[in-house]
């Protein structure tokens, strides 16, 4: 492969963003255009990842990396990008500015799953970290929104600080922060700075962790989500994580291994922390997006399990816990959102008697939150199934029980909603009978086919996955 189709997808995103600006500085009516000029961004960069697989390449001094584990990590944003760019279509948020942000986002998300040295995954983590915090304050006359962006601005400067000081220290002790490289270095047998490299290794992995909502680095999530707009925390909520996790895959097992006997016992407590604090913390959650936000941080407990698989089986079984997540978590976001703009209904209670006054929205929101649970035969369900059974072949068997474990409780902040959705009003109903826009239904019909058919025909997906290795 030459030099620019390693970094097709970012190219084709990084010219898109510059047009939107321009439309919009430029072009009268520029909401409408720019909305129709980044459809055709990243329907263009799905294009290139579909055209693309298969080929392996290595770029700029071995810095960014081209292959399938990151084209199918690309390829799953871009598709929850397309999603969010139509959900944000006829509301506040369908603006020229929007549009442009969203595609810097996805261009520091490409970056973090392709990088393969340590400054160009810091560069990815800001372009993704400065793009996230304004959307997170979308909402200028929101003081929940405005809030929810400072506190994720703040927060998220501490992260990168510490991001930033562990690639110090690791390029302090090896020389190098090319992760082929580090590797290298770790594993000579009179390696002298071990000790500055695992102290180097706990600051990178704090500053991932904050980005993947581990606890205890996950006080910013349910704040930030609650007054984030409802379809950026649905964006939010599915995808940052899942690049977050994706890079930390990549450093984790090619850069470190040979000092996994220290990373290893980390991850494992990280794991167990986040399902418990994210599960339990959710049953007392009445609000929905606060509710969903400590799911997030339970879900992330799951995927961080992950880590602990083989090294040729870990990206395979996060990828499809990614997939997964991705179709059922911005499905239920997406009727959350709904509900939030045309009812202002956000409270569990306030779900009372949805079945009977929206029957196929509470149909839908039923689907994802079961699969949300892990019940066969959704895509939730395969998800964990495939990820704790990579995971157990490793010999984590407490670890996996308290995985199905923390699973059982979820169920039951899940069902509440269930509950209130089937339980007959007492009293007049909320929720307004405005009529769906097109978007809004073509975005929930794409949702429910991924959760369905990644759970009944799993086959497809994890014949993708098998293909995948990691390259350096």
């Amino acid at each position: 492969m030459n030099t620019l189709s390693v970094i097709t997808q970012p190219l084709i995103l990084a010219i898109g963003a510059i047009l939107v600006i321009l439309v919009d500085a430029m072009a009268t009516d520029s909401a409408r255009k720019t909305f129709v000029l980044s459809i055709l961004t990243i329907l263009a960069a799905i294009v290139a990842a579909v055209s693309l697989w298969g080929q392996q390449g290595i770029a700029f001094n071995r810095m960014i990396v081209h292959d399938n584990f990151s084209l199918i990590c690309g390829l799953l944003f871009c598709i929850a990008a397309l999603l969010t760019v139509l959900l944000a279509q006829n509301t506040p948020l369908g603006t020229s500015q929007f549009h442009a942000l969203l595609l810097l986002t996805l261009i520091g998300m490409m970056l973090l799953v392709s990088g393969t040295s340590l400054l160009i995954l810091f560069i990815g983590l800001e372009i993704l970290s400065l793009s996230v915090y304004v959307l997170a304050c979308f909402y200028k006359q929101d003081p929940l929104s405005t809030e929810s962006g400072m506190k994720y601005f703040l927060l998220g400067s501490f992260a990168s600080a510490f991001f930033l000081y562990g690639l110090a220290f690791i390029y302090g002790s090896t020389g190098t922060l090319q992760i082929q490289q580090i590797a290298s270095a770790a594993a000579e047998p009179h390696f002298a700075n071990r000790t500055i490299l695992l102290l180097g290794l706990v600051f990178l992995i704090v500053g991932y962790a904050f980005k993947i909502s581990i606890v205890p680095f996950h006080m910013w999530t349910p704040d930030v989500y609650e007054g984030a707009p409802t379809t950026v925390t649905g964006f939010m909520a599915a995808t940052v994580k899942a690049a977050a996790l994706a890079s930390l895959i990549r450093v984790l097992l090619i850069a470190f291994p040979s000092v996994s006997n220290f990373w290893i016992p980390v991850i494992w407590v990280l794991s167990v922390l986040t399902m418990f604090v994210g599960n339990l913390a959710a049953l007392r959650q009445d609000n929905l997006k606060r509710m969903l936000a400590y799911s997030s941080i339970a879900h992330a407990g799951y995927m961080l399990t992950g880590l602990l698989a083989s090294p040729d089986q870990a990206e395979q079984a996060v990828l499809y816990y990614f997939a997964t997540y991705i179709f059922m978590n911005m499905g239920a976001f997406t009727i959350v959102a709904y509900l939030d703009q045309t009812s202002d209904i956000l409270t569990v209670s306030q779900y009372s008697g949805l079945a009977y006054a929206r029957p196929l929205l509470a149909t839908c929101m039923l689907i994802f939150l079961v699969s949300l649970g892990g019940l066969p035969p959704t895509a939730g369900f395969f998800g964990k199934f495939y990820l704790f059974r990579a995971v157990l072949e490793q010999r984590h068997v407490w670890l996996i029980m308290i995985a199905v474990m923390n699973s059982a409780i979820s169920f039951y902040y899940y069902l509440r909603i269930v509950y209130a959705m089937f339980t007959p009003m007492k009293a007049e109903t909320g929720i307004s009978p405005v009529q769906m826009s097109r978007p809004f239904v073509f975005v929930l019909c794409i949702t429910i086919f991924g959760t369905i058919s990644l759970g009944l025909f799993p086959n497809f997906f994890l014949q993708l996955a098998r293909s995948i290795s990691l390259i350096s």
